[in-house]
């Protein structure tokens, strides 16, 4: 058993954040004395209060917060801590300074390919592409694991029927530039034109999304595209789609990928880094070039059009792909990694209770 602290100081929503709930979760599923640190502004506050059990909030300024550095120096040792997972560039920067005694060993979790891997002990990658990467910028390469990100398949979900309905096609993803929105609106447009009856829900926030919705309106597309936000309701969204595409243009994984899959909703999704990694083109969902509204539009009406391929992309989906991922398969991987990165024996001793305190 080891005391492990798994930290995250980003105050966004993301695959990023769902990522760390999801570590947390593994890492109590196997029995570890774990501390889930967080920024106090976190978007995902009340889901880390709400599911796990020893949490303590870290305020901080940046990178370089010196009183944010001493106080988690003092968790380090007042928790005895074997090791850090950190989640995000910040926490990885404060997390090394913060162990200048080097009691402890820092595992970086590389969620897209600017994560600092240099000087940390271990890197957990998402992909076998992101590990490449990571060596290639200097992690150590025996200490450089390829841990995909997972999905709670614990909870039961209600089984998609497939009718005959107006058919909808469903986008979930921050609304920035490289997720590839635009490109999926101009894909719709080409579908209205030729004559498809379908309405579309592109979910999600961000700086973009009032360029989202005016080339919505000139494409003349408002009475078929709705944009509600952020979705805080997963299994509603999705088990209100037919169709999840994923249009980005770099994707280093793509959990919302494993959360259609777990909904049993079809996909098609661009042939990007984490897309290739999980899904087979033509038998888990359908793959498409990145970038290309035409090529886009082609899977989406190939998609729309079949209903058995529908049901066969999802059928797939739900038994191979969201079960290959899933909390627990995923928690055997993290723990074999951890007992790999740690050369000593770890402390027997447990953690001191954390409730939710101010550091």
């Amino acid at each position: 058993m080891m005391n492990i602290l798994n930290i995250m100081l980003s105050k966004t929503l993301g695959g990023l954040e769902q990522s760390y709930i999801d570590y947390q979760k593994a890492l109590e599923h196997l029995g570890h004395n774990t501390i889930a640190v967080y920024h106090p502004k976190a978007a995902i506050k009340s889901a880390i209060l709400r599911k796990h059990r020893s949490t303590l909030k870290l305020s901080n300024v940046g990178s370089w917060d010196l009183l944010a550095t001493l106080k988690l120096a003092v968790i380090i040792k007042m928790y005895k801590i074997d090791i850090i997972i950190a989640h995000g560039n910040r926490a990885i920067t404060l997390s090394r300074r913060a162990n200048f005694l080097k009691s402890c060993k820092i595992i970086a979790v590389t969620h897209n390919y600017r994560q600092k891997v240099s000087l940390v002990d271990a890197v957990f990658a998402t992909t076998p592409h992101l590990q490449l990467d990571a060596i290639n910028r200097g992690a150590k390469s025996d200490q450089t694991f390829v841990i995909p990100n997972m999905i709670d398949m614990s909870r039961a979900v209600t089984r998609r029927r497939f009718t005959s309905k107006k058919l909808c096609i469903g986008a979930l993803a921050r609304c920035v530039e490289k997720k590839g929105f635009s490109v999926l609106i101009h894909a719709l447009a080409q579908l209205k034109e030729r004559g498809l009856d379908f309405e579309a829900i592109l979910a999600g926030d961000g700086i973009q999304i009032k360029e989202y919705r005016s080339l919505s309106r000139s494409l003349g597309l408002t009475d078929i595209i709705s944009f509600p936000g952020w979705v805080t309701d997963k299994e509603k969204f999705f088990n209100s789609i037919d169709i999840f595409c994923l249009p980005s243009l770099h994707e280093p994984f793509g959990i919302t990928l494993l959360e259609a899959a777990k909904h049993s909703v079809p996909i098609v999704a661009t042939e990007t880094g984490g897309p290739k990694a999980i899904i087979t083109d033509n038998i888990d969902g359908k793959l498409c070039r990145p970038g290309d509204p035409n090529d886009l539009s082609v899977a989406l009406q190939q998609t729309l059009l079949d209903s058995l391929k529908r049901q066969s992309y999802a059928r797939n989906a739900h038994q191979g792909i969201a079960l290959v991922y899933a909390i627990d398969n995923i928690a055997f991987k993290i723990d074999a990694a951890l007992n790999a990165v740690s050369n000593t024996s770890c402390r027997a001793n447990s953690i001191p209770a954390a409730a939710d305190q101010d550091h």
